[in-house]
């Protein structure tokens, strides 16, 4: 995975990435920290307490997230905060818990974060 991120992030240095999860905020960045992950997110590594509409309203009204923006999930709750923030969204299947998420996301899904990098190319 490191690689191919790597090769993602390189073709969109230009843009900010952030993590907005419903985990734990402290856990997620110390586990990021560990696994040489965090300094590819430069927007920030955001999560719990904070739910993700606040979050997400929050890195907007304070311009960390501006301008066109995508949010990649693997929710329901991920599509509906997107919506709300006025982003598009990518649905990540391979990482989801949805039982039923092919009734749910007709288009805008992938596998994995390598499907959206190779049809990105």
């Amino acid at each position: 995975m490191a690689k191919n991120i790597k090769e993602l992030r390189e073709k969109t240095k230009n843009t900010k990435w952030l993590i907005v999860s419903g985990g734990d905020q402290i856990e997620l960045r110390e586990v990021f920290k560990k696994r040489g992950l965090a300094n590819y997110f430069d927007g920030g590594i955001f999560g719990s307490p904070d739910d993700k509409d606040a979050i997400l309203k929050n890195e907007i009204k304070n311009h960390n997230i501006n301008g066109k923006s995508l949010f990649l999930g693997d929710s329901v709750y991920d599509h509906q905060a997107a919506t709300a923030a006025q982003m598009d969204f990518v649905f990540i299947s391979q990482w989801t818990e949805v039982v039923d998420w092919e009734d749910k996301f007709l288009s805008s899904v992938y596998s994995d974060i390598h499907d959206l990098f190779i049809s990105s190319l």
